[in-house]
C-alpha cells in the first residue's frame, strides 16, 4: 500500500491502533501517512463544552454569560506537527514514513472579512434582533468560534445592547450570532465579522439569494475585486422551461 488518510488530524488516535494491527498482521508499511487538517490558529477564540455549561449556570442565575472573557487558545502547529511525529515514530515500522499535513484552514482562516449590511433592526419577544445581507449560505456556522464582530466606521464604539443576528433566509438556522454585546446598531450600518477566510467562498451557497461579492485587499491598501456580486437572475440562470407550455395544455384540457 502507498498510503492512508485521516481528517481531521486529532484522528491519528483511532488511526495508530490499525497501522500497528496491519504492520503486525501484514507487514504492510505505509510510505506517506497523510492526517488531513483541522489546524486553528491561536489567534482563533473557541468555546468548549464546559465554558457552555458554565454559560447556562451564569444565565439561570441571571447573570451575563461571560462567553466573551472565556477564549480557549489553540496550540501552535509547529508544537501539534511535533506531537504527530513522535505518535507515528511510535510504531516501528514508520519511522520512515512520511507525514502529510493540509493546513489550508490555517493559512487562509483569519485572512477573510465578511462585510454584512444591516437591512431590519427589530424587537420581538423582548429581545433585539438584526437581519443582514447574508447569514449561513455565506458563513459556514461554528458554535464553538467566537468570531469578532465589528461595526464598520465605528470599529471602537462601545457595547450598548445584547442582540441576536439572522441572516434573510426564511429558516429557522440562518443564524450568525445569538446573545451577542454590540454597540447600538441601526438599519443601513455595515458589521464585519474576522476569521471567514476558509469555507466561506468555497462552501458558499445561494439558496434564494445570490452570492456576494468577493475583494482581494493587497499588501498596499489596493482592493480588487476578484468575485462579481450574484444577482437573482444568477438564481435560476441555469434553470430550463422548454416543455412547460405543452405541459400546462395537457393541464388545461384535463
Amino acid at each position: 500500500m502507498c498510503g492512508v488518510m485521516i481528517h481531521p488530524y486529532w484522528g491519528i488516535h483511532k488511526l495508530l491502533p490499525l497501522l500497528r494491527q496491519m504492520q503486525e498482521e501484514l507487514d504492510v508499511k505505509m510510505e506517506f501517512i497523510d492526517l488531513g487538517g483541522g489546524f486553528d490558529k491561536s489567534s482563533s477564540r473557541t468555546v468548549g463544552t464546559t465554558d457552555l455549561v458554565k454559560v447556562a449556570v451564569r444565565r439561570r442565575l441571571g447573570m451575563r454569560s461571560g462567553l466573551d472573557r472565556w477564549p480557549r487558545k489553540a496550540r501552535e502547529i509547529l508544537e501539534e506537527s511535533r506531537l504527530i511525529a513522535s505518535e507515528v515514530k511510535s510504531i516501528p515500522a514508520h519511522t520512515e514514513s512520511t507525514c502529510v499535513l493540509e493546513p489550508g484552514r490555517y493559512l487562509v482562516h483569519d485572512t477573510g472579512f465578511l462585510a454584512l449590511r444591516i437591512g431590519v433592526v427589530k424587537k420581538v419577544a423582548g429581545q433585539n434582533w438584526i437581519i443582514t445581507d447574508g447569514g449561513s449560505c455565506n458563513l459556514v456556522p461554528d458554535f464553538h468560534e467566537r468570531r469578532e464582530i465589528r461595526i464598520a466606521k465605528r470599529a471602537n464604539a462601545q457595547p450598548e445592547e445584547m442582540v441576536n443576528i439572522s441572516g434573510p433566509l426564511p429558516n429557522a438556522w440562518d443564524l450568525v450570532r445569538i446573545k451577542k454585546f454590540l454597540p447600538r446598531i441601526r438599519a443601513g450600518d455595515y458589521i464585519v465579522l474576522s476569521n471567514a477566510g476558509a469555507y466561506t467562498l468555497s462552501l458558499s451557497r445561494q439558496f434564494c439569494y445570490p452570492r456576494p461579492a468577493a475583494v482581494l485587499v493587497r499588501p498596499n491598501g489596493k482592493a480588487i475585486l476578484i468575485r462579481q456580486k450574484g444577482t437573482g437572475e444568477d438564481v435560476t440562470r441555469m434553470d430550463r422551461l422548454e416543455g412547460l407550455g405543452q405541459l400546462q395544455s395537457r393541464i388545461d384540457r384535463r
